[in-house]
């Protein structure tokens, strides 16, 4: 269930039925052999902006990580725009990626506060199982909703002995 702070519909709490439902819009984006910024274009054009703004909370922020986005609320969420627009442009990333997110922020191995142009964000670095993810989370400048934004991961090159 959603946390009481956030006022906002959400479609579902379970990632992994999220996923299940972007990959079935994603399949017929990918049917339009399309590059990644026409295939953008084409949601945004073609698929109802009701359905795109639908969330799946993640989870909550901690006090330190609310204070460093200088957000009002705690509550992490996902677009179904965000995550096509991800799986778009991110194919290595998988559902069980995906799945992983809540667990990534809550335990992130290096949090960096940064500015992407007027957004506050800050990059989550977390390893797990010899892969490094850098995920990234945004608030609204009103401070009033964080939101994912981004996922990716880099393997960790096994030192040779």
């Amino acid at each position: 269930m959603a946390p009481p702070g956030c006022k906002f519909h959400f479609i579902t709490n379970d990632i992994k039925d999220f996923c299940g439902e972007a990959d079935k819009l994603t399949e017929i984006i990918k049917a339009q052999n399309l590059s990644q910024k026409d295939s953008v274009n084409f949601v945004r054009k073609n698929f109802n902006k009701t359905i795109l703004n639908e969330f799946c909370f993640i989870c909550d922020l901690s006090i330190e990580y609310k204070k460093m986005l200088d957000s009002k609320v705690s509550c992490v969420k996902l677009s179904l725009d965000s995550l096509i627009k991800n799986k778009i442009n991110n194919p290595d990333i998988q559902n069980d990626d995906y799945a992983k997110l809540s667990f990534i922020i809550k335990t992130a191995n290096i949090c960096v506060p940064d500015k992407i142009r007027h957004i506050k964000v800050f990059k989550i670095f977390k390893e797990i199982n010899n892969k490094i993810y850098e995920v990234i989370i945004k608030t609204t400048q009103n401070g009033e909703e964080n939101f994912f934004s981004f996922i990716s991961y880099k393997q960790q090159k096994k030192n040779k002995k």
